[in-house]
Order: C-alpha cells, then structure tokens, then sequence
C-alpha cells in the first residue's frame, strides 16, 4: 500500500511538472558549470592565473539566476511553482493580518452561503432537469377561454378524449383527476387519502418506476377493467411499513376492494403528491359532456415541435367548438412546457430573490475591495521594495490576486458549508401547498458546488485586481523616500477609488431595502384585506362519502344532517356548517349563466359564477355577514322552489343601486336550471387575499347535492381542540370515514399569505444585511481617511480648530458620499424595482413614500457610521501628531 502511494505520488509530480523541474534545475546547473569550466581553461591558457581566468569566465556567461529565469520559461513547472509560492505567501500573509483576515472571511462566507442557498433552490426549480425521461418533450396540455388573455384552465373529458384520438403531434397523451377518498384502516381509523384517476400513458409519458410491483396497464385502463390500484412510495412506507408482501392484496377504498399491483418509485411526483393511483377509465358518454374537470400532459413526437403541437390542438378545438357550441364555444386549446405549469408563478419571484441576494454579494465584495485598497497602501513600502528588487508590475498583481483568491476560496468553502444549512432552512420556511416547483429536489449537487467555486474565484479576482492594479502604480522612489507614509498621488487615486466604492455599496443597499420595503407595504396591505368571512376560532374538515354506500341523494343529506347535529352538541361549538368548495383550498367549480328578463349571452361568452353547495349553518359558521335578504334556510329542499344566494360581486355587475333579490339566474347544471335570488352576502377572496373576489352563487345542498363537503366549525377558544370531538363524532355516524384536511382557517389564511411572507422575510434579511454591510464599509472608509489624515488634523487643532468642526469636517465628507449613492440607488431601485410588479399588491413599484423612508433610513444610518469616525478624529493629540511627523 505504501509502495502505491508513492508511485502515485510520483506520477502526480511528474504530471504537474515538479519532478521535470528538479531534472531540469540539475541539468540547467550542470550545463552552466561546464560552460564556466571551459571558459576558465580558455583563459588559463592565455596566461591568466586560475583566480582571474575563473572571474573573468563568470562575468562573460553572465548571473546564472538570469539565465535559470530564462530557461524556467521554456517549461510549464515554472508557473505552477510561482502558484504554489504565492498561495503559500498569500496564507503566511491573511495569518499575519487576522483582525483583516477574519473580518473579509466573515463578509464573504456570509453572503456567498446566501447566495448559494437561493441559487440551489432556483437550480432544483428552474434550471436541472426534470425527473423524466427527455422532459423536454413532455408538455401540459390545457384549454383557455378566448375572453381570457391568460390562464390556464382544466378540461373537458370530451375534448381530451378528441385531442387524443385526432392528434398526429403527440406519441401519447394522459389525463387525471384527483380525489379526496376513504380507505380502510383494518380496524383502526379509517385513512383519508388524495388519489389520483389516471390514464395508464400517464406513467409511460413520465417514465414511471416502480419501487415494488407494476403500473396498471392500458387493458386495465377501460371501461370495465379490474379495480387496481397503485400506492405512492410514501403511502406504502407511512401506512404499510414498506412491505412488499401488499401487492397482489386487497384493500377496501370507498366501500370498494381494489387490488394493490405496485408502489411508485420514491422519487415519482408529478404536480402535488398523492397516496393512490387509478386508472381513470373515460367513458365514450363523457365526449358530449359539460363541464371541465381534468388536466393533462402529452409526449410530443420525434418530430414535432411545441408550436406545431400547439396550432394542431387549436385547429381540433375550433372543430369542437363548431360541433358542441353549447360546451366550447369560445374556447381553445393550449400545450406549453410541463416545467412552466409546475413552477407556475414561482419563476419571477425566485429570479427576483437570486437577483436581490446577488446585490448583497456585490456589496460584499466592494465591501472587502475597500478592506484591499486599505492594506495596499498600508503596503506600499513593500510593493516599492519589491518592485526596486526588480520584480514586475505583472508578478506583483498576480501575487496580490492570488491572495485575494485565496481569501474568496476559504471564505466560498465556509460559505458552502452556511449554504448548506442554509438551503434547508430556506425550504423549511416555503409553507406546504406553495407552488415553487419540486423542492422535494433540493440539494447540495455538483452543480451547486461548481456555481460556488466560481462564484469564489469571480469573487476573488472581482474585488482583488483593481486593489492589485493599485498598488502597482505607485512611484516607487517617492514611496521610498517617504518611507511609505502614504502621501503620493497614487494614495490620493486611492482615496477617490475607495471613496466611489463607498458609492456603490450605498446605492446597491438602498436597491436592496427599497426592495424590503416594498415587499413589507404589500404583506401589510395583504394583512388589511378583508376576506369576507372570519377565520378566527374556526376549524375545518373534509368528507368524502363513497358512493357504494351512500347511493341516493337523501343518503348523503342524511348523513350531513346527522353530522351538523352531533357536532353541534360538542361543549364550545357555537355553529357548525358545509359547504362544498371552501375558501382559500384551491378548489372551485363554476359554470356560466344568464339572468332572466336580459338578452342572453352566446354561448363561450356567457358570465361565469362559482357554483357552492351550502348548508342552511355555512354563513354563520363561516361568519360571512347576510348583507340583503336572507341566507339559506332549512326549509330550501328538494321540491320547493329552487333558490339562491349570491355574492355581493354579482349582485353590484347586474343591479348596481338596486337590490338583486327577488331576481333568477338561469343556467345549465345536469338540466336547465332557474333559480331565485334570495339574498345577498358578502364578497369572500376565495383564492387568496390578493385575488378579486369572485362572482358567487350560493345553493342549498338539499337542492344541489354533493358527496363531498368541507365541514366548517366555530367555537370558543382555540379552534384546534375540536379536531379530536369532530372525528369522534363523525365515527358514531360512520366508523369507516375519514375526516380529510383538518386544519383551522387562521392556517388556511396563513397558507395563503405564504408566498409573500416568504419573499419579504428573504428580501427584508438581504436588505438588513445590505445595510450593515453598507454602514461598515462607510464606517472603515471614514475611519481610514481619520487615520491618513492625522497630521492634517493634529494641524488644524494645533491651529485652533474646534472639535466640532474637526466633526463636521469628517461628517460631511461622508455625508457626501453617502448622499451621492442615495441619489444613485433611488433611481436604480426605481428601474430595478419594476421586476417585482407581479410580486406587489397594494402598493406601486415606484412607491414614493417607500422610497423616501429608506432613502432617510440609509441616510441616518450613514451619518452614524462616519459620525463616529469624526469623534475618534477630535482624540488627536497636536503635539503628538507634530512631534512624530
């Protein structure tokens, strides 16, 4: 083994030349004596004496370090033997200086850790692959409305099935659906699962593995094919301890028993995840239904493209809409890249927060420059010394960049190690249900490690070559002669080079806080919206009831009859209510209509409302105010008149000044439909608080039946303790349903602000930490131009200068310089801050209060940080100060 390693010693040293450059040093030395030895005999025999003959060779063939110099040239060893000492020197150099050493380290590792932990997320959600085969080929398929400039909807059954059968561009196409659904617990509680109804091409397209067992096939995938199912990865680990003895058994899902035939592999996800998987089996009496309902994806074909594809879907759904008006009217298709519709709105705000922690690395960097421009003129002696030695302004500048590099290297490696807790604590903060793609895929990779080390050695070479080129340009008699005091031309150079990376350093922090700022009005604005309902003391819960034991309609109004009523004698619950699509779950249903009495709309133009289902106890469980009429009464059954509430949206578009009840809606739900409005209430943001509020219509379940419903419960207290009497209560009605997505509003609300917290946190850290960063480079340059200035200073007090004008003197240098990267910043940050539009509510991008009291902020914070400076100057003592000069 010891042998090995040092033949492989051996082998490296040979390939980076070190033992070709002990052979040649040998070699060159030989040469050069046998050379000097020739030229003394020459000499000896023209009568010289040996001493003489020997002095008179050597001054012929010259210094032999010259010519060792030029032969260094003529191999590759030389350069990475000059690396080698210079990141020696470099390192005997940054431990000599520590205070200097720790700070510049601390600075960088600080902000390269911050950039690497939003570059590893922006990598996982914008830039790697996705985990599929050719994922560049694989597309989201999805129908728009032509009213509509954007948006992508879900799709009619029908119309999948046509693109499906009539298109030439694809290979495949998959449709799904998911599906709140109860399993079977063996005994124990009853499971709530999310499953997802699929076509079997669903994991073909995706390339889908499998951990244990198969997918279900496409002769499963039919009308009348077993009932298979396959479990997620996580659901089989969670619910089955990983067992693979599962496939081939039974479980009972819905009342129903499906045959378990595989588990996807751990890393299969597409969109949110799921427990379950089945085969979706579309029925040839969906082609001519109403209604849109499901998404898909499609493989294109070798040889086509994405706007072929996307001109093919259009021209199928011109003919649907020519042949099914009623249903697509005004409707088309649409294909667009699966990675845009699974990083959805997230794009924008991630390249934003890389851009704004990108800033804070700028002003790291110019930050640790001015610590460089510092210790070079502190080092202007020995760059004059070395210079005089006869080394050249081109080795200087490497030996200093190589320390800089040096110093970024370090600082990138403790800051990999910061990125890498970092990372993780970045995505422990993205609340769950937030759209930013697949963060389940974040790491530490190759990638990440290759972003940081040439974020290192730009970094390095960035802020080290100008500090460099510096100290190179001194004049190195008069650096000499005045011993290094710093009095030259060059100093004064470097004053004004220092003094506009003060600049900079300002205007990119006041960016940076504008940013903050911003996002800070806008979360604050979010917070003021009024949702239209009351989330505190409120919990919520789904139901989903299985068809094969509730089968009629007076079955399931039964069972949430029962349910309200157990619930409500729980001590504490004031009102209890359902409703069929709950605020802020990310699920509606909607479907157009006409008012009676009013021309209607052609069809595809009609105006939409969101259909809800709705107990006669929703709007006060809810606490949603009943602003005209009433609300929905026990009475509102099957067979009396049909009747509606609707939102105060609808009522204000179609009698504005005028009250909406007493009027019908007409519209088609599995039948024509005319229903009465019978009151009015109050608008509710049912997407999210920065999203109008919809146009709603509320009906009474009695009359407009669902199997599924949210169960909305207000009590006293906290609402989370009647999440354990809720489920009891449910179990003494049915002992094998499940209660689904139990939460309290005051979550579903917090949920809903998650992605605008997120950013404002992020932007609100950067910007702190731009302004400390700005405030310490103010604060180092000011205290350095006190200590280079002291005899000017000593001079004035032996004058009689006051200490406050010695004060004010260093103030308002720095006042300066302060004001000039204000002015600079404010109109950057208002041309920068124009990318953030989509990420704002409430609030303009050019905002100018916000600006205003950054601008006030960062201009305090300046003169703090040069007021100090400006005291320590009033401590000079003349007498010393003249004495020592």
């Amino acid at each position: 083994m010891r042998a090995l390693i040092t033949r492989l010693r051996a082998a490296i040293a040979h390939v980076l030349g070190f033992r070709r450059q002990a052979e040649m040093e040998e070699r060159l030395s030989d040469e050069a004596q046998f050379h000097i030895d020739m030229a003394t005999e020459r000499n000896i025999q023209t009568g010289m004496s040996p001493d003489a003959a020997r002095r008179a060779a050597l001054l012929d063939f010259g210094g032999r370090d010259r010519w060792r110099e030029a032969a260094r040239d003529e191999y590759r060893s030389r350069y990475l033997a000059e690396l080698a000492q210079d990141v020696r020197y470099a390192l005997r150099s940054l431990r000599h200086s520590p205070a200097f050493t720790v700070a510049a380290v601390t600075t960088l590792a600080l902000s390269v850790g911050a950039t690497t932990s939003m570059f590893s997320v922006v990598n996982a959600v914008l830039l790697r692959g996705l985990p599929y085969p050719d994922p560049g080929r694989i597309v989201t398929l999805c129908e728009r409305n032509l009213s509509k400039l954007q948006g992508c909807n879900s799709i009619n059954p029908g119309n999948f099935m046509t693109w499906r059968d009539e298109s030439k561009s694809f290979t495949s196409m998959g449709a799904f659906i998911d599906r709140q659904v109860s399993v079977a617990g063996g005994g124990a509680e009853p499971i709530s699962a999310k499953a997802r109804v699929a076509n079997a091409s669903v994991f073909s397209i995706l390339g889908a593995r499998t951990a244990a067992g198969r997918v279900f096939t496409a002769d499963e995938d039919r009308e009348g094919g077993p009932d298979v199912l396959v479990l997620s990865h996580a659901f089989w680990q969670r619910h089955f301890g990983g067992d693979r003895s599962v496939i081939g058994k039974t479980i009972l899902m819905q009342a129903y028993e499906y045959t378990v035939v595989g588990v996807t592999a751990p890393d299969f996800e597409l969109y949110e995840p799921v427990d379950l998987w089945l085969p979706a089996r579309w029925r040839a009496a969906q082609r001519t239904q109403p209604g849109r309902s499901i998404r898909a994806i499609g493989r294109l074909a070798p040889t086509a493209t994405l706007d072929q594809a996307d001109r093919e879907l259009k021209l199928i759904a011109a003919r649907r809409a020519s042949d099914f008006p009623q249903i697509n009217a005004n409707w088309t298709a649409l294909a667009m890249p699966l990675r845009e519709s699974l990083v959805g709105s997230s794009q924008r705000s991630l390249w934003v927060l890389l851009g704004a922690v990108g800033f804070l690395l700028v002003i790291a960097c110019v930050n640790v420059a001015n610590l460089l421009l510092a210790r070079a003129a502190d080092r202007e002696r020995e760059v004059a010394v070395r210079m005089s030695l006869g080394a050249s302004s081109g080795r200087i500048v490497r030996q200093l960049l190589t320390e800089s590099v040096v110093l970024s290297v370090a600082s990138a490696g403790i800051g990999f190690l910061i990125a890498m807790k970092g990372t993780q604590a970045l995505v422990a903060l993205v609340p769950s249900g937030l759209a930013v793609g697949n963060l389940s895929n974040v790491s530490m990779d190759w990638a990440v490690a290759l972003f940081t080390g040439g974020v290192a050695v730009l970094t390095g070479v960035t802020f080290g070559l100008v500090p460099a080129r510096q100290a190179t340009r001194a004049d190195v008699q008069e650096t000499l002669k005045e011993g290094g005091r710093g009095g030259s031309g060059v100093s004064r150079s470097g004053a004004r080079l220092r003094n506009a990376l003060v600049v900079v350093e300002m205007s990119l922090a006041l960016v940076l806080l504008a940013g903050a700022g911003l996002m800070t009005r806008s979360f604050a604005a979010l917070q003021q919206v009024k949702l239209g309902f009351e989330p505190a003391h409120t919990l919520t819960g789904s139901i989903a009831l299985p068809r094969r034991r509730y089968t009629s309609d007076t079955a399931m109004l039964a069972f949430y009859q029962a349910a309200e009523a157990r619930i409500a004698t729980i001590p504490g619950v004031k009102a209890v209510g359902a409703i069929s699509f709950l605020p802020l779950s990310g699920q509606r249903s909607a479907s157009g209509f006409d008012v009676e009495g009013r021309p209607p709309a052609p069809p595809g133009q009609q105006p939409v409302g969101d259909m809800r289902a709705v107990t006669p106890g929703y709007f006060r469980a809810m606490g949603i105010p009943i602003v005209q009429g009433r609300g929905i009464a026990p009475e509102d059954a099957s067979g009396t008149p049909a009747v509606a509430v609707v939102s105060e949206t609808l009522a204000r578009t179609f009698w504005p000044g005028e009250s909406a009840v007493g009027h019908y809606l007409l519209y088609e739900w599995q039948g024509n439909e005319r229903v009465q409005i019978v009151g009015v209430a109050a608008d509710v943001h049912h997407d999210s608080p920065d999203k109008d509020a919809y146009m709603e219509i509320y009906r009474p379940l009695k009359q407009f039946p669902y199997s599924g419903m949210a169960l909305v419960v207000r009590g006293e207290g906290d609402p989370a303790s009647y999440a354990a009497p809720v489920r009891s209560a449910i179990r003494e009605i049915d002992r094998e349903l499940p209660v689904a997505d139990v939460h309290t509003m005051d979550e579903l609300v917090s949920r809903s602000l998650g992605r605008t917290r997120l950013s404002t946190a992020l932007f609100g850290l950067f910007g702190v930490l731009g302004l400390v960063l700005a405030a310490i480079g103010i604060y180092g340059v000011m205290s350095y131009t006190v200590q280079q200035r002291r005899h000017e200073i000593g001079l004035r007090m032996a004058l009689g200068a006051r200490p406050g004008d010695v004060v004010r003197m260093v103030v308002w240098r720095g006042a300066t310089l302060a004001a000039a990267g204000i002015a600079i910043g404010m109109v950057a940050g208002l041309l920068l801050t124009r990318l953030m539009s989509g990420l704002l509510f409430g609030v303009a991008p050019h905002d100018g209060a916000t600006f205003a009291a950054i601008a006030a902020l960062l201009g305090g914070v300046g003169l703090v940080a040069t007021y100090l400076p400006g005291r320590r100057a009033t401590r000079v003592d003349p007498v010393a100060v003249l004495r020592g000069e």
